[in-house]
């Protein structure tokens, strides 16, 4: 009378053989984007956790003393607050593959030190 519970999974295709992607803005004086996509499979729905190491900053290579440039993410068609950890709902949608879009965006900073701003986000993928 009960039903045998389900094994739920989710696989990523990894791209070039890997999990971690760097991405590079690249000159950032005018502002810039950076679009990439994240393909995977699922037989559940998810909850996709993004977390970024500097609350959605840019922050130069010699510490944030030396400036920070702030930047936007959208997740699919969901823009999202990195200021603090994000939990984004997947529904359910079948076991195909799936693609999901993700956008960054820098607006033009106004004047900066020169050098390299970096940030970490972490997307950690659960299925239930």
């Amino acid at each position: 009378p009960y039903p045998f519970p389900r094994d739920l999974f989710a696989k990523f295709v990894a791209e070039n053989g890997g999990t971690v992607r760097q991405l590079d803005f690249g000159d950032v004086t005018d502002g810039a984007t950076i679009r990439t996509s994240v393909f995977y499979r699922t037989n559940a729905a998810m909850t996709i956790t993004v977390q970024s190491q500097n609350g959605g900053r840019l922050v130069h290579e010699s510490g944030p003393s030396f400036g920070y440039i702030s930047y936007q993410m959208t997740y699919g068609a969901t823009p999202l607050n990195l200021s603090s950890i994000v939990q984004l709902p997947l529904p359910e949608v079948g076991s195909g593959m799936r693609r999901d879009d993700i956008e960054l965006r820098v607006a033009p900073p106004g004047p900066q030190y020169g050098g390299r701003y970096r940030d970490v986000l972490m997307l950690t993928y659960t299925a239930f």
